[in-house]
Order: structure tokens, then sequence, then C-alpha cells
């Protein structure tokens, strides 16, 4: 998968400032979403210093579900839980056509492509991107995108 530069949330002198989701239209379509019975929203937390994602928690049928969207590219993913650091990255059939005007939906098997050290040079990534995912050791491409790294 090709990622952009910046996708991590972090930036070098050479790269610029990062764009930025607005996530309003994002919450937006969560509610939309809650109106379908079954579905409540249970909370909406905004991208912050220490992470690159929107997030809104989602109760279906008594699970949860994470709808995550990149702070900075129109990437969005859904888990189904949060644990050690990282996502568990699943599809949810019929939600897609919710979001897939706006955002490029990621799939499961996307985000869960194992990355190591050699994956990580043929990703675009800049130098800041870099230097994090050397200290930060990400598994897996969802790990890189979605991200709390400080």
């Amino acid at each position: 998968m090709e990622l952009p530069n910046g996708i991590t949330g972090f930036t070098d002198a050479t790269s610029g400032e990062l764009p930025k989701t607005d996530g309003k239209p994002f919450k937006q379509l969560c509610f939309t979403l809650s109106f379908r019975s079954s579905i409540q929203l249970i909370s909406f937390t905004a991208a912050e210093q220490s992470s690159n994602y929107h997030r809104a928690e989602m109760i279906v049928d008594g699970h949860t579900v994470f709808i995550l969207l990149n702070a900075h590219f129109p990437y969005l993913a859904f888990a189904s839980a949060f644990h050690s650091g990282s996502f568990d990255f699943i599809d949810c059939n019929g939600w897609s056509e919710v979001f897939s005007p706006s955002y490029h939906v990621l799939s499961a098997a996307e985000l869960n492509v194992p990355l190591d050290r050699e994956q990580l040079k043929t990703v675009q990534l800049n130098e800041a991107e870099l230097k994090q995912a050397a200290y930060w050791k990400p598994k897996t491409t969802g790990q890189l995108i979605f991200n709390h790294w400080d």
C-alpha cells in the first residue's frame, strides 16, 4: 500500500506542515450511523497530541467497534478492540458505504500487513517518521497509520 509522507503525524523541516482532516464531518457521519437499529455511539475523541487519529466508539449488538480516522489524511478503519498499544482491525460490512464517499476505507487485510525494517524503506516516510518508527517499531501497516506515539 502506498502511504503519503506524514501519515504518522510526524514531519521534518523539509516536509512542511501536515494537512489536517476535519473531525466534525467524521463525527456527523458517526452520529448518522448511530441512528441505525442496534448501533449506539458511546464516545467521540478528537485527535490529540499523542494520537494521530480521531476515534468514535460504538456498541453494536453488545460488541464494541472503534471507527478511526487518520488526523492528517482521509484514511478510515474499523477495529474491534484496543490492547497492548494497538487495535484489532476488522471489516464492517455495510458501514463502508456511510464513510466511503468522504474517506478511503481501509480493509483489515490492508491494515494487518506485517511491517518490518525492509518494508519501512519502501514507504515514503520523512526522516522524523522514520525515527519514530525505529523507536516505536510498528508491527503492521495499521499501527503505522493509526498510532499514539508521543
